[in-house]
């Protein structure tokens, strides 16, 4: 479907001249790296790209964390263009669906609000369009671009929830707004970008006094009396001296709100307990022993020696570098090295190695497992028969029908 979508050919993917999934991914470090420090903002990016983006660099032993560390910060057009619904009301043009409920798919926000975007989907039209539509939004609310400028960098997010006892977060799902006055109660035990907080509305004294059974039961209830904030990831927070703007949030009274936050504030206990609360209902976090690598991410930072072993590696020959792979101490790096190595110079792996990955991508297609953590051929091909079927464009059967060669050659390959 993405295919269809980008209008890539099975040629673009099978062509020996165009750059390797890793020889593009350095090619994308490089880029970044030479544009920070900066402020890195796509449309739907926290939800989406960057998750994307991060996994790529852990594969090829890149640095995971680039946009949000070294003086880098990111944050989402999208988030700008639906807080601008609840804070600047009338700053943008949202197009409505036939329910009559606001769309922010670029490809119809964009040309609602001035931009010719005929080449929706086009990678570089999408870039030009997001470019277009956070203009907009900054010129038509600057307060509002301010803020979410100044979220995007988390000391200064750290900066003010650690100086201030509540303040206005709001949040979106499914393109809806809620707004909610939250104190903060402390981070999260093994993720410090966490921070929990408690929304001071009218169940909070119940909160703060059920104990036991009886707290992880409140806590659970619809809508979530706490909140989590990712202070890494640019939330919508507002001090309450600027709520005076925004009386048509329809808050509860300050007066209340302060007498909340004040108690809490020095109520160390009851913050305790509702956090240890929360980690009950979670549950204890424990790795997975028979997770697949690209599921292990954010298992743990690597050491300082392998980070030296890393930029060794990208230095290196393909010779070098299946040498370098044995000498990491983190078995992740020691996997995700030698399989670059044996997707670009095989004949550079001992034998052993070699079969090692040759009968991991053999068990990948002929798995018995029911429900795998990733795509089978058989389910691929039965995905792919099924959008033939519906592919009315010759172009794109034809596209489709390279995609099915490239399968049945795969198989052929592995299947064992």
């Amino acid at each position: 479907m993405a295919m269809l979508v980008t209008g890539v050919t099975a040629e673009m993917l099978t062509d020996t001249s165009l750059p390797t999934h890793y020889e593009m991914m350095c090619a994308v470090r490089q880029k970044l790296e030479d544009w920070s420090p900066a402020i890195f903002i796509g449309y739907n990016s926290l939800r989406f790209d960057e998750a994307m983006l991060r996994s790529a660099f852990y594969q090829n032993l890149l640095p995971i964390y680039l946009t949000n560390t070294n003086g880098n910060g990111r944050t989402d057009a999208l988030q700008l263009m639906q807080a601008s619904t609840i804070f600047s009301p009338g700053a943008l043009t949202i197009p409505l669906n036939e329910k009559g409920r606001p769309v922010f798919k670029l490809d119809q926000l964009a040309p609602a609000n001035g931009f010719s975007h005929e080449n929706a989907h086009d990678a570089l039209a999408d870039v030009e369009a997001t470019i277009f539509m956070t203009k907009k939004a900054a010129s038509a609310a600057p307060e509002l671009w301010k803020r979410l400028r100044n979220a995007a960098e988390k000391r200064i997010v750290t900066d003010f929830i650690e100086n201030t006892d509540a303040f206005l977060l709001t949040e979106f799902f499914y393109n809806k707004g809620y707004s909610r006055i939250v104190a903060p109660i402390g981070q999260h035990p093994v993720n410090s970008n966490t921070i929990f907080a408690v929304t001071l509305d009218d169940g909070f004294e119940a909160l703060t006094t059920a104990q036991g059974s009886a707290l992880e039961d409140l806590l659970v209830k619809t809508p979530r009396p706490i909140r989590r904030l990712k202070t890494n990831a640019s939330p919508l927070i507002t001090s309450l001296e600027a709520m005076e703007k925004y009386k048509a949030l329809d808050l509860p009274s300050l007066q209340n709100i302060e007498q909340r936050a004040s108690f809490l504030k020095s109520a160390p206990e009851i913050k305790s307990r509702i956090i240890d609360a929360m980690l009950a209902i979670e549950g204890e976090y424990e790795e997975d022993e028979e997770a697949e690598v690209e599921e292990r991410i954010y298992e743990d930072f690597y050491s300082a020696a392998d980070d030296r072993r890393i930029h060794a590696f990208h230095q290196a020959n393909w010779d070098q570098r299946a040498k370098i792979a044995n000498t990491f101490e983190d078995d992740r790096l020691k996997e995700l090295g030698k399989r670059l190595i044996y997707f670009h110079a095989p004949e550079t792996l001992n034998q052993p190695d070699a079969q090692v990955f040759e009968k991991c991508i053999a068990i990948r297609y002929a798995t018995d497992e029911i429900e795998p953590s990733w795509l089978t051929p058989n389910a691929a091909l039965a995905a792919l028969d099924d959008t033939l079927k519906e592919a009315a464009n010759p172009k794109d059967k034809t596209l489709l029908k390279g995609l099915e060669a490239i399968y049945h050659q795969k198989a052929a390959k592995f299947l064992i």
